[in-house]
């Protein structure tokens, strides 16, 4: 609630939250919607060229070693911070 009255610059956010509260019950009461399983996302033609570019983008990374790179550094920031 904090970070909302900072975010809208005014002390008033009941509005706001009873909407998000009314949005969130809608969503938790929606059975409608199919939830995605793994087999479901690897049998979708569509999706096999966009999920095969983030495999091998991911397999890139690990031999290229930037995985240790970027770790490695967040550690190192965090010690002159």
């Amino acid at each position: 609630m904090i970070a909302l009255q900072w975010y809208k610059q005014c002390e008033d956010v009941s509005v706001e939250l009873e909407e998000m509260e009314t949005e969130s019950g809608e969503m938790e009461l929606s059975t409608d919607e199919e939830s995605y399983t793994m087999m479901r996302l690897l049998r979708t033609k569509g999706l096999h060229m966009p999920l095969l570019i983030a495999i091998m983008l991911q397999v890139i990374q690990q031999l290229s070693g930037i995985n240790a790179v970027s770790v490695c550094s967040c550690f190192q920031l965090a010690l002159f911070v």
